[in-house]
């Protein structure tokens, strides 16, 4: 049965996630600088496609109706470069079915297009609202290319706080709902980490519990408050929350959210 919950500070919650930095931090990096890049793109309506949109190019080559209308426009995108090369847009516009359309087609063939001049006839296949010059590569929206990288950025950024989010309410909800058992303290040994930990002495925890089934738990919690384990040695008795839901679960009793909540646990 799921007792009372104990109260928890929102101090205790900002401490409890200080615990998993690293996770905090990644995630927060990972996560705001790709939404304040699709927060930028949004506020400049910075266009990388110049309405030269991608189509289906085999399709249309395969399938499409051929025509020859005249270049209006031909224009060179210097923000972009591939090996030192940087695409074209050609403008031209060509009557179908569907009366006069004006297209746009992108290509990274500097040498080709080098060689046109406004007012050339060029092969043109359309199918539907959309067309190709025949005879040069289309170059794939650059748009297309990155917000997919920023989607990448986004996925790893939500990966690393949704794994904090579920790593501190674990522990939140030990110290809201968790048991308080004894366990058998088996071992202690430093916690290996960077600067932050060594300026903050942290150790890991071994200790061993019975649940109410009467089954022997061995687990592992860390814990940076070294006054808990005072004077313990190997075999003492500590004191630890366990999760009522699965006794599996558990974590070492802290000492200084357990007066700062007032959960009236002072003699641990």
């Amino acid at each position: 049965m799921i007792q009372q919950a104990r109260p928890v500070t929102f101090r205790t919650q900002v401490e409890v996630v200080r615990r998993h930095s690293v996770f905090f931090i990644l995630g927060t990096v990972f996560t705001f600088i790709p939404l304040s890049w699709i927060i930028m793109f949004t506020i400049f309506n910075l266009d990388m496609d110049m309405g030269a949109k991608d189509v289906d190019y085999d399709n249309i080559n395969a399938n499409g109706k051929q025509t020859t209308p005249t270049l209006t426009n031909i224009e060179t995108q210097d923000n972009i470069a591939i090996n030192n090369k940087h695409p074209s847009i050609l403008t031209y516009t060509y009557s179908s079915e569907n009366g006069n359309t004006e297209s746009k087609f992108r290509t990274l063939a500097p040498d080709q297009v080098d060689r046109m001049k406004v007012g050339d006839k060029v092969d043109v296949k359309y199918l539907g609202q959309e067309s190709i010059i025949v005879g040069l590569d289309q170059f794939g929206s650059p748009t297309k290319y990155i917000y997919g990288g920023i989607t990448v950025f986004l996925i790893v950024g939500l990966s690393f706080l949704i794994y904090l989010f579920f790593r501190a309410k674990h522990e939140l909800d030990l110290f809201r709902y968790g048991k308080v058992v004894d366990a058998e303290l088996i071992s202690v040994s430093p916690r290996r980490g960077g600067a932050k930990q060594r300026m903050r002495p942290a150790v890991d925890v071994h200790y061993q519990y019975t649940t109410s089934s009467g089954q022997k738990i061995l687990a592992e919690s860390w814990t940076n408050d070294l006054l808990v384990l005072n004077g313990k040695k190997h075999g003492d008795v500590i004191k630890v929350f366990v999760s009522p839901v699965d006794e599996g679960k558990s974590c070492l009793i802290p000492r200084l959210e357990a007066v700062r909540n007032g959960w009236g646990l002072i003699e641990l």
